[in-house]
């Protein structure tokens, strides 16, 4: 299951780039490209991709984080966790 937060669930219906930002980022983590975390996070997603934890930034350094936990990936603003 795929669940994005209200703050990004708005953000996504009223800005179509930033929406296609959102799925490109979600592509790359379940590719397993954790985007911008440091290397002991990086490692620790390697090692248990059921717990992964990415983060992404747009051109305007608008951020979003994506978490997995177990079956559930939450899309977030890092100030909504």
């Amino acid at each position: 299951m795929i669940v994005l937060t209200r703050g990004v669930s708005y953000h996504c219906e009223k800005d179509h780039k930033f929406f296609d930002f959102v799925q490109e980022s979600l592509r790359r983590f379940l590719n397993g490209d954790w985007g911008n975390v440091g290397g002991e996070d990086r490692a620790l997603n390697d090692a248990e991709p059921a717990f992964a934890l990415g983060a992404y930034a747009d051109e305007q350094n608008q951020e979003v984080w994506i978490k997995r936990d177990e079956g559930t990936i939450t899309i977030l603003f890092p100030s909504e966790y």
